[in-house]
């Protein structure tokens, strides 16, 4: 199979959970599949990392995530938006362009979006889907939502 894989990340070093899991899947899924991995860095130097994850990756495509854009875009969509925080934090007109782009010029069999903030990027392509959730993400969602309510009713 041909699999787009979308993480919020680099899945290197695996020294976090949120490095961990796709890292490993990655490492996994290579043995049989065609992985394109889609992901965002935030430091230069995190792209040496980048030649740990080419023999699990046919193709690798990066956007630089810039944290005070990110910021802004929480502070403006927390008030316009009913978004989530980390959805708002990781929105890139960048990285948008390139999920379109790898989508249309080639030919994935299922898209594997790791993280709900990386939903949005992925939920209305036209392939099969998985949703690669972290095991607390429930949790964390529910103590997120009673959080951002509440920031919403400052607001208003």
């Amino acid at each position: 199979m041909n699999i787009l894989f979308v993480t919020p990340r680099l899945p290197y070093p695996p020294l976090k959970g949120d490095q961990c899991i796709p890292y490993y899947r990655l490492k996994l899924l290579s043995r049989k599949h065609n992985i394109v991995l889609l992901t965002f860095y935030q430091h230069n130097k995190e792209l040496e990392y980048l030649k740990e994850l080419k023999p699990f990756c046919k193709e690798i495509t990066t956007t630089k995530i810039n944290r005070l854009y990110s910021f802004f875009n929480m502070l403006i969509g927390g008030i316009f938006s009913k978004l989530p925080f980390q959805v708002l934090y990781f929105r890139s007109r960048s990285f948008k362009k390139s999920t379109q782009f790898l989508v249309k010029s080639r030919r994935f069999d299922i898209v594997h979006t790791y993280m709900l903030r990386m939903a949005e990027y992925t939920k209305d392509l036209n392939k099969p889907k998985v949703l690669d959730l972290i095991d607390l993400m429930q949790l964390n969602l529910k103590k997120r939502i009673s959080i951002e309510e509440f920031i919403r009713k400052i607001f208003r």
